[in-house]
């Protein structure tokens, strides 16, 4: 995950670069094909196979950001309302918490 981390780092932040919708769709074009070359090379720890066949079995439904600006590229909107509030609440493993 070495090579796909920087990767998929640019992908996220790449949408509120301040850059035109050409430039945009020129630049995810170019990162989904190097996000997908990592995921399609082999990798020897199981871990990592274990992500590769993620990407593989879904690449449809994970590059809609690389054609559509308003798309992210990540699900952290989704989510981060959850772990703030798990957060704030002591987590959910302590008595605090529970």
């Amino acid at each position: 995950m070495a090579t796909a981390t920087p990767l998929l780092s640019l992908a996220m932040g790449l949408r509120s670069q301040d850059i035109t919708d050409a430039e945009f769709l020129e630049k995810a074009t170019g990162l989904k094909s190097e996000i997908v070359a990592v995921m399609q090379s082999p990798a020897q720890h199981l871990g990592i196979r274990h992500i590769q066949d993620i990407f593989r079995e879904k690449q449809a439904r994970l590059y809609h950001w690389a054609t559509n600006r308003q798309v992210p590229a990540d699900n952290n909107a989704t989510f981060r309302p959850a772990v703030i509030a798990r957060k704030v609440s002591f987590g959910s493993v302590t008595d605090a918490g529970a």
